[in-house]
């Protein structure tokens, strides 16, 4: 039986996002199966760092070593959900058998960025993005339609904020934020009164 390591890309590891949030599940990593059969693997958490609140693959949690049984050209995600602001890191292990041949690989998974703590919709048609951030794009959906892509900065008290599409008056409100995959939506139609709308609304 050989041992296959995924530089010969019959283990497929591969970053989905490099751009996470607090508190919102992000795809990260997509793990394929590029061998011509079926292959059993185990997957365990090695490590993680104090930015990672939780791993998983699909919709299951890491307690124990988690058996997948991948297809030919089957894939299945690993997600994070961030617990705090900053970079994310955390290493899996792979151990598995196939025909014909064994996987053993660890990985470290690192510069994940999870700049973002908290998405607040105002009832002026404005959006507050929490955080600590430098020239974070940001893809800007309005009510009225159409979108635009900014670039963002956080100011000394943590915050940046997104305006809404034309002059006083609320102009366009924003409708729908996306921030690397994740995507925060308005839950209710914006009013006069400056106060929240929604916050952390999911797509």
């Amino acid at each position: 039986m050989n041992v296959v390591e995924d530089e010969n890309a019959y283990l497929g590891l591969d970053v989905e996002t490099r751009t996470a949030t607090v508190g919102r599940p992000a795809e990260v990593v997509e793990i394929t199966n590029s061998f011509a059969d079926g292959l059993s693997l185990d997957v365990s958490v090695e490590e993680m760092n104090e930015v990672v609140g939780d791993v998983t693959v699909g919709d299951e949690n890491f307690d124990e070593p988690f058996s997948l049984e991948l297809a030919p050209g089957e894939s299945e995600s690993v997600s994070i959900t961030c617990g705090q602001v900053g970079d994310a890191s955390f290493t899996l292990g792979f151990s598995g058998e196939t025909d014909g041949a064994s996987v053993e690989k660890t990985r470290t998974f690192d510069e994940i960025d999870c700049p973002v703590s908290e998405v607040d919709f105002r009832g002026n048609g404005a959006v507050h993005v929490a955080g600590d951030f430098t020239g974070l794009s940001v893809t800007v959906v309005f009510e009225g339609g159409g979108e635009e892509v900014r670039s963002i900065a956080s100011d000394d008290g943590g915050k940046a904020v997104l305006h809404p599409r034309g002059d006083g008056g609320g102009g366009d409100p924003i409708d729908r934020v996306a921030i690397g995959a994740a995507v925060f939506e308005r839950s209710e139609p914006a009013s006069d009164d400056g106060e929240s709308a929604s916050s952390n609304g999911d797509s």
